[in-house]
């Protein structure tokens, strides 16, 4: 273990799996990963917990906790970041935000032995689910710098941005399966990168390790949402509001 690289705790909650791992320099420490579309908020801390516990690493020790923050589900990030943001704030540590799709090829990166094959000189398009009609998604060439900026997107969108590449295309993300398909719904036949990939939590460090610098003062990471949530607070003159008000003053 090299003592002089930064000692960094990673936390992925932002998609189909709930993700935790402690890393320092090129060495993983400990790691869980747990599939779940649901329950992080009963999980994440225990698993935080545990691997700490497991490596005899108090949280004083990290130098700087780093969290995926999109884009995923709402309420996946919200557990992740409030967790990350919490942790760091309590040891006086920053902590530092990394997009999914930074996620997805810093995991594809680290595990370069088993994709280059699949690789080649393609392209990768990354796909996230949304559990909606459109998919989180962003094109990268194969030396993985972005060809498109990430965005929700309909199957029209999605086969527009792909378009000059057709021939030399390769899917990876939890939402390759229902990107494949939509693509060959218009002729379009990528192959794709194992189907049951899972983000890495060692990826999320992997990516802030790059951002990070002793000593540094960042503001807390945000969510990046690529659309508004289904749930909004109505308007201050919405009918909802104003029933409700008034229902409170005959209560009074």
């Amino acid at each position: 273990m090299n003592e002089n690289q930064p000692l960094m705790l990673g936390i992925d909650s932002a998609t189909s799996v709930c993700s935790v791992a402690l890393v320092q320099g090129d060495k993983t420490i400990g790691a869980i990963t747990k599939k779940m579309s649901r329950g992080q908020a009963e999980e994440l801390l225990v698993m935080v917990d545990d691997v700490l516990k497991k490596a005899n690493i108090t949280p004083t020790n990290i130098d700087c906790v780093a969290v995926s923050v999109g884009p995923g589900s709402f309420t996946g990030l919200r557990i992740g970041l409030s967790a990350a943001r919490g942790l760091a704030l309590s040891i006086s540590r920053p902590c530092i935000g990394v997009s999914t799709f930074e996620v997805t090829v810093g995991t594809i990166i680290a595990d370069s032995e088993n994709y280059k094959n699949i690789l080649g000189q393609k392209k990768i398009l990354i796909a996230i689910e949304t559990r909606r009609e459109d998919i989180y998604a962003q094109l990268f060439d194969e030396n993985f710098l972005p060809l498109s900026n990430g965005a929700a997107l309909h199957e029209d969108e999605l086969v527009k941005i792909v378009g000059p590449y057709t021939e030399e295309l390769v899917v990876v993300g939890d939402g390759a399966p229902r990107a494949i398909e939509m693509l060959k719904n218009n002729g379009i036949n990528p192959a794709a990168i194992n189907p049951n990939f899972e983000h890495s939590s060692a990826a999320v460090c992997e990516i802030a390790k790059n951002k990070y610098s002793k000593g540094m003062d960042v503001s807390p990471p945000k969510p990046l949402y690529l659309r508004p949530p289904e749930a909004k607070i109505p308007p201050p003159d919405s009918r909802a509001i104003n029933t409700a008000n008034t229902g409170a003053q005959t209560k009074l």
